[in-house]
């Protein structure tokens, strides 16, 4: 029989014998695993939200959003009408009112201001418009509180596609004028849409900044969202990521090389007579080192390995209170750049629970056999 065989035969044997030594191994490693991984793969599913919302917002597109009191008059046209010239712009008014569509779904109904006429001629002709999933030149009746309301399927597409949403609910934009009565009474959500034209000679970083400076002198609180904006949200997060991956890494390689450490040092306590009887018939000490090493990057990956599979299991409820598809979780756990770190630190964990035997056969063999 070959040492290794050998070995192999004898850590399975004293598994059977002492299932808590790797239950108590395998426990500690599959709850860091799983908290580093879960930490790891929420910054991805953040960064594919930012993205979608980039993607939708548009590389040359801001929006600002702020909330308009029952009685007040929509001002956002006026206030950042001079930035038109750069490009196109939607002044809209969105209802806290969500209508219901005969086509089935929630809808989210803006009203749009006259001089938003322009910009939305150049995208479509209809001048009630309707974006939901239906086939283009559908016409779809809203119920919004008993009031109908009619609009015609477009393509999202130009500043159509920049409105703010989070794209799961259709939009209908009608004339301001259709439900001016309940804006007046109820108030909403003032959104201006803008779509810089992209050979224009005002960048989109000077389009940004000029409406927080607006905003500031009108005492405007608005939020403003933009590929800009989303970068700089973006670059936060990957800084923040980077940071809690070295967190988890080390606390992952701390907790493993403690925990399987203390446990090397009972077990080599109660099996040193042993190693010395087989280091004295020849059998080098680099192979018990490798023992303990395997044993505890076997069962430290293992664990690991488990608790991680078992991860996706509450990935609906995850995913309902993200507002993603449950597969981008999934995906997200199974990726590499969260895996990798985890598994490095397994593994350097337990290369350094297996110092306290390099330094053991590093001693005469006579003192192991006292």
């Amino acid at each position: 029989m070959s040492m290794f065989s050998y070995l192999v035969r004898d850590s399975f044997a004293r598994c059977v014998e002492q299932p808590w030594t790797p239950l108590a191994r395998g426990s500690v490693a599959g709850l860091v695993s799983a908290l580093a991984v879960a930490a790891l793969s929420s910054f991805g599913v953040a960064e594919k939200v930012i993205l979608t919302r980039m993607e939708r917002v548009g590389v040359n597109a801001v929006a600002v959003s702020s909330s308009l009191a029952a009685g007040q008059v929509p001002e956002s046209g006026e206030r950042y009408g001079w930035l038109e010239s750069h490009g196109s712009a939607l002044p809209l008014v969105r209802l806290y009112r969500v209508g219901k569509a005969d086509c089935g779904g929630s809808v989210t109904v803006y009203g749009y201001s006259p001089s938003a006429v322009i910009a939305l001629a150049r995208v479509t002709s209809e001048p009630r418009v309707f974006l939901g999933n239906m086939p283009e030149g559908f016409a779809a009746t809203v119920d919004v509180d008993g009031r109908m309301l009619t609009g015609v399927q477009v393509k999202r597409s130009g500043i159509l596609a920049r409105i703010p949403g989070d794209g799961s609910e259709s939009v209908l934009l009608v004339p301001e004028s259709e439900v001016a009565d309940i804006i007046r009474s109820e108030g909403g959500i003032e959104s201006w849409v803008f779509e810089r034209n992209p050979d224009a000679a005002l960048s989109l970083s000077s389009v940004v900044g000029a409406i927080h400076r607006v905003n500031d002198a009108c005492d405007i609180h608005a939020g403003v969202v933009s590929a800009t904006t989303l970068m700089e949200e973006l670059d936060a997060l990957r800084s923040k990521r980077v940071m809690v991956m070295s967190w988890m890494a080390a606390l992952v390689a701390a907790s493993v090389a403690a925990v399987f450490g203390a446990l090397t040092l009972m077990e080599y306590r109660e099996r040193r007579f042993v190693a010395g009887l087989l280091r004295g018939m020849g059998v080098r000490g680099a192979w018990l080192v490798m023992q303990v090493f395997g044993e505890g990057v076997f069962v430290a990956l293992f664990a690991g390995l488990v608790s991680v599979s078992l991860l996706p299991l509450p990935s609906r409820w995850i995913a309902g209170c993200l507002g993603v598809s449950p597969s981008a979780i999934v995906g997200e756990v199974w990726s590499g750049h969260v895996l990798t770190p985890v598994a490095v630190a397994l593994v350097l964990g337990a290369a350094v629970a297996s110092l306290p035997v390099v330094v053991a056969m590093r001693r005469p063999i006579g003192l192991s056999l006292e």
